[in-house]
C-alpha cells in the first residue's frame, strides 16, 4: 500500500507483559583455542536473482514491528500458555461503520487461525487430463461401432469402442492435442475459542482516508480465560497489583484510541481486580438530540458485545483454493496456453445468550474526526465483584415484588379537610439551560 499516512497504535498494551532482549549466547569456552585459518577457494560467482524480498507494508507491517519489539512470536507459547494471532483486513468503505467491520473482520481472521491451530481438517484433489490426436479416436470408434452393431457383431470391437469413449470430453477434430490439470483443497475448522483479547490493533490508510486495511492483534492468556470462567459464574477473577481507577485510565486515553480500538482488553483498577473492557463507536448521523442518543446506544452494544467475546465464541470457518491449468494445440498449428485460479473464505463466530451482570459505563464522549465525521465513544467495563453485587440486587428486587403493583399505601383513618390544591400555571414553552444539584452526598 503506498502513500500511507495514518499508521495507528491505538489499543493500549495489556498490562503484565514484560520482554526484554535476547541475549546473545557464546558458542564455546573461553579456555579453547581458536582453530587455525585456512584459506578458501573464492566461491564462483553467480548472476544476480530475479527475486527481490518484497516489504510488507500497512498495517500488517506495524503489527508484526510491534510482535517484534516484544519478542513475541505468533502463534502458540507452550511455555507462557499463550497465543498471538494477528488478523488483517481492508476497509469496504471510508466511513465509521467501514472501520467498524473492517476491525471486525480481522479479529475473525486471527479467531480462524487459532481455531485451524486447535484442529484444521485438509483435504487435496488433483486432476490431470492428456488428449493427443482425438481425431484418429473419433474415426476409430466409428469404424468400431460399425464392427460392434453388426449381425453377430464383434465383442473385442465394442471393448474397445467403450474403452475410447471413457474420455471424459468428446472428441474434437479440430484439435491436435490438449493437457488439462485442476487442483482443489478445503481446509475447514471449528473450535470453541474462550478468553480472546485485544493487544493492540492498527489501521492504516492512504492519504484521503479511502483505502487501507486495519491490522489486530488477539492473545489468549491463562488471566484472559480464566476471566472467561469468571464471567461464565465458574471461579474466581485474577488479582495483582492495584492501578488506576479505571474511570482516571480511560480518560488518559487519545480520540485516536478511542475511535480505532476494538475487542475487549483487561487491567487491574484500584482495589487489584482485573477488569474487563470494551470499546464502542457510534456515528453521529444529525444534530438532533435523538441521533446523539442512537449512536450512544449503538456504541454501548457494540462494546457490550466485545466484552461478550471473552467468554467463549463458537469459531467455525473453511478456506478453499482451486487452480486450473490448459495448454491446447489446434492442427492448424495454433496453440494458447492458460491457467486461472479461484479462492474462497467463510468464517462465522457464535455466541449465545449469557447474563451478564455488572456492566458499567466508564467513559463516555463525543469526539469528531475530518474522514469519520462525529462520533460518541463508549468504554465499558465488567469485573466480578460488580457482578455478583448487581446479581445479589436482581434478587432482592425481585423478590420484592414492586412491578406486580398491589394496594399500595393505606390510611390509617379517613382524612380530616387539608387545603386546597393550586390551579396549574400556563408552561412556557422550550426546555431552559441549567444544571442538577442536590445529588447524593456519600463520605
Amino acid at each position: 500500500m503506498s502513500n500511507l499516512s495514518r499508521l495507528l497504535l491505538v489499543s493500549s498494551v495489556l498490562p503484565g507483559f514484560v520482554s526484554g532482549p535476547a541475549l546473545a549466547q557464546d558458542p564455546g569456552s573461553g579456555s579453547q583455542e581458536a582453530p587455525a585459518a585456512v584459506e578458501q577457494p573464492a566461491a564462483p560467482s553467480e548472476p544476480p536473482s530475479a527475486f527481490e524480498i518484497v516489504a510488507t507494508g500497512g498495517a500488517l507491517a506495524q503489527a508484526e514491528a510491534f510482535l517484534e519489539s516484544k519478542g513475541w512470536a505468533k502463534g502458540w507459547d507452550i511455555d507462557k500458555g499463550w497465543g498471538v494471532w494477528i488478523g488483517v483486513a481492508s476497509l469496504t468503505a471510508a466511513d465509521p461503520t467501514g472501520l467498524a467491520l473492517a476491525m471486525q473482520d480481522a479479529q475473525l481472521d486471527a479467531k480462524f487461525q487459532f481455531a485451524e491451530y486447535l484442529g484444521g481438517v485438509t483435504e487435496s484433489y488433483t486432476l490431470r487430463t492428456s488428449d493427443k490426436n482425438p481425431a484418429l479416436r473419433k474415426a476409430e470408434m466409428d469404424k468400431l461401432s460399425k464392427l460392434a452393431d453388426q449381425p453377430g457383431g464383434d465383442p473385442v470391437a465394442a471393448n474397445i469402442r467403450d474403452l475410447l469413449a471413457s474420455c471424459p470430453e468428446e472428441p474434437d477434430p479440430s484439435i491436435a492435442f490438449k493437457n488439462r490439470i485442476s487442483t482443489a483443497s478445503r481446509t475447514a475448522a471449528q473450535a470453541a475459542i474462550p478468553g480472546m483479547v485485544t493487544v493492540a490493533t492498527f489501521v492504516a490508510t492512504n492519504e484521503d482516508g479511502l483505502d487501507g486495511e486495519a491490522a489486530v492483534i488477539l492473545i489468549s492468556t491463562p488471566k484472559s480465560r480464566q476471566m472467561a470462567d469468571a464471567l461464565l459464574g465458574r471461579g474466581p477473577a485474577p488479582t495483582g497489583k492495584p492501578g488506576m481507577p479505571l474511570k482516571e485510565y480511560v480518560k488518559t486515553l487519545s480520540p485516536e484510541a478511542l475511535v480505532y480500538s476494538c475487542g475487549a482488553t483487561y487491567r487491574m483498577n484500584e482495589k487489584g481486580e482485573l477488569c474487563l473492557l470494551g470499546f464502542g463507536v457510534g456515528p453521529v448521523d444529525g444534530s438532533e438530540s435523538d441521533e446523539v442518543r442512537f449512536a450512544t446506544d449503538e456504541a454501548r452494544q457494540a462494546a457490550t458485545s466485545d466484552l461478550r467475546s471473552v467468554a467463549g465464541e463458537l469459531v467455525e470457518g473453511s478456506r478453499l483454493l482451486m487452480r486450473v491449468g490448459e495448454k491446447t494445440k489446434w492442427v492448424d498449428g495454433k496453440t494458447k496456453s492458460e491457467s486461472s485460479r479461484s479462492a474462497s473464505t467463510r468464517i462465522s463466530t457464535v455466541a449465545k445468550g449469557l447474563k451478564m451482570p455488572g456492566v458499567t459505563d466508564v467513559h463516555t464522549v463525543r469526539v469528531r474526526h475530518a474522514v469519520l465525521g462525529d462520533l460518541v465513544c463508549v468504554v465499558r467495563a465488567w469485573n466480578l465483584s460488580d457482578a455478583k453485587n448487581a446479581a445479589t440486587l436482581r434478587e432482592q428486587f425481585a423478590a420484592q415484588g414492586g412491578w406486580r403493583g398491589g394496594e399500595g399505601v393505606q390510611p390509617d383513618r379517613a382524612p380530616k379537610g387539608g387545603n386546597a390544591v393550586p390551579p396549574a400555571q400556563p408552561r412556557k414553552p422550550g426546555v431552559p439551560s441549567g444544571s442538577g444539584g442536590g445529588g447524593i452526598d456519600e463520605d
